[in-house]
């Protein structure tokens, strides 16, 4: 009789329940409900820009909202040091997220969560964007009511800073519109009105609405008053002669000057970046002086711009000093470079037209990237076990966006996730599956370029069934210590669960096999089920992914 297989070995469709606790999700199968703090961690590493196939943007912006007060309710200080931690890591793309949720615990959590979070905010705001984001957040949510919170914590991120970098980004970054709202620093300043020696009730000094020095008082000036608000003296006293200070100067010389060779000079002087320089001065000598101290990032946004205007060529200078920076891993950690930033930056340069201008990429650059890429995830140890790697090329992957970058979708980032996997385990199986299971035409000595051709121009793609893998290996009776899966999560087709396919592996073959889960949206299901300690869920392309997959295979955690 087979009645007792369906006990020992039970398949349920996905469309149904296997366990009580299995929830329904956006596509409409039934998968396991992650924990609280693994969705703040899902959405402070991905956000959820643009939503999924299944899910709306606002559907799980209110989702994550709703999350993050049930956190803060239990453990407040926690939640805002968890933003702290993986903002300050550089784990995700794009800081939006964390600066949203610190927002949200300035305002409601309770009073000691509120100053906790003020106090910590310019860890996370550390440039003056994320500041005017930051503000422009904790007033809405307040909706538009100003507190001594507020201003305390906007003159502590100005006062905690050296004069000299809010010089820069008082010049670098004047104001940002942010939801429809304009920001300036003179608006910032006008909130928390800084002054000589700011008393706080209790008669103390109040350090955060005080001028932290003499270079911060004349800053402070310039930025509500402008250099009109100085005799022209003082100005070239305070402003051209005060070390701290003169970033300002030399950005005020720059906005009159009328000639590029001006510009130069100026750049050679004062250390001027692009965003100083007047649009109408750029040439390719201006481009040249501005090279060797222009940050990473910067230098990286820019690579098709300096294409265009003939700084780049094959085996110039410049080309060998570009592709010497973009490759040293020091650098790229230093700068929190995320891999999915350089990834964008590769497709972006390689597609030869951007916005405001159009260029013949150099190989050399493109290369360039392409390593930097690979270089800018943290050291792998192998584990010498044997894995498949599976990609899902259902169609939902292909529609939403991936860590908030409208360039890159989930099948490209399980893509170049699966090639870094392959490139450092020798003993791997790679593969692709939707509905069923896909052959691809790609190995671990594919090129990147090749890699994402491959997954994005195919035919066969169905519905989603994330238990292909393990029925795989059952079928062909292969011997796996781990199954990879790279997915959107939104699995909910197939006639078996995939905990239970892999349970049902473990049975016949491998009984320490393992499954880790690697999701690309912020939705708040995972197909790992939590109870088992043989299963991982891990969210997005983070640079510290590989090394947790890895040390989990190998059993290290």
């Amino acid at each position: 009789m087979a009645y007792t297989r369906h006990i020992v070995n039970p398949e349920t469709p996905q469309s149904e329940k296997a366990k009580e606790v299995q929830v329904k999700n956006y596509a409409g199968g039934y998968i396991f409900q992650i924990s609280d703090w693994d969705k703040l961690d899902r959405f402070l590493i991905l956000g959820n820009e643009g939503g999924t196939y299944y899910a709306t943007e606002k559907k799980l912006t209110v989702k994550n909202f709703n999350t993050i007060m049930k956190l803060l309710s239990d453990s407040g200080e926690k939640v805002v040091d968890r933003i702290v931690e993986i903002s300050q890591q550089g784990r995700a793309p794009k800081n939006a997220p964390a600066v949203f949720a610190l927002a949200v615990a300035s305002v409601y959590g309770n009073r000691e969560v509120r100053t906790y979070a003020n106090k910590n905010m310019p860890k996370v705001c550390r440039y003056s964007t994320d500041l005017f984001s930051w503000v422009n957040s904790v007033k809405e949510l307040k909706n538009g009511k100003m507190s001594k919170g507020l201003q305390r914590a906007i003159g502590r991120w100005y006062n905690e800073h050296d004069a000299s970098f809010v010089a820069y980004q008082v010049c670098k970054y004047p104001g940002r519109k942010v939801d429809g709202q304009r920001w300036t620093h003179r608006d910032l300043l006008r909130i928390a009105r800084p002054g000589p020696d700011r008393k706080t009730n209790s008669g103390m000094t109040d350090k955060a609405l005080s001028f932290a020095s003499p270079d911060h008082r004349n800053l402070f000036k310039y930025i509500v008053k402008g250099q009109e608000g100085f005799q022209h003296p003082d100005f070239v006293k305070i402003f051209g002669e005060q070390e701290d200070l003169k970033y300002v100067y030399g950005h005020e010389l720059a906005k009159k000057a009328t000639k590029s060779s001006e510009i130069v000079k100026l750049i050679s002087k004062y250390n001027l970046t692009r965003e100083s320089i007047p649009n109408t001065l750029y040439n390719a000598n201006v481009w040249k002086a501005l090279l060797p101290h222009m940050p990473i990032r910067a230098l990286i946004r820019n690579l098709g711009q300096m294409t265009s205007a003939e700084v780049f060529k094959d085996l110039s200078d410049e080309t060998s000093s570009v592709v010497d920076k973009i490759t040293k891993e020091e650098i790229l950690k230093k700068a929190r470079i995320h891999p999915m930033n350089i990834l964008l930056a590769l497709k972006i340069y390689q597609s030869g037209g951007g916005i405001r201008s159009s260029w013949n990429p150099v190989d050399q650059i493109s290369e360039a990237l392409e390593d930097a890429f690979y270089a800018s995830f943290n050291y792998v140890e192998p584990t010498g076990k044997k894995i498949m790697v599976a990609i899902d090329v259902s169609p939902s992957m292909t529609y939403d966006t991936c860590a908030g970058s409208e360039h890159i979708d989930p099948v490209t980032a399980a893509g170049v996730m699966a090639m870094t996997i392959a490139r450092t385990e020798k003993n791997h199986y790679l593969t692709a599956f939707c509905g069923h299971l896909v052959n691809l035409k790609i190995t671990a000595k594919s090129s990147l370029d090749e890699t994402i051709r491959v997954l994005n121009n195919r035919d066969d793609w169905a519905r989603t069934d994330c238990a292909q893998p393990m029925l795989e290996a059952i079928s062909k009776k292969m011997d796996v210590d781990a199954f990879i899966i790279l997915t959107d999560n939104e699995t909910w087709s197939g006639g078996v669960h995939p905990f239970e396919a892999l349970k049902n592996y473990r049975k016949k073959f491998n009984s320490n096999a393992k499954l880790i889960v690697a999701a690309f949206t912020a939705t708040g299901f995972s197909i790992a089920d939590p109870e088992d300690a043989g299963m991982l869920d891990v969210v997005g392309l983070d640079s510290s992914t590989p090394q947790l997959i890895s040390d989990f295979i190998a059993g290290r955690i």
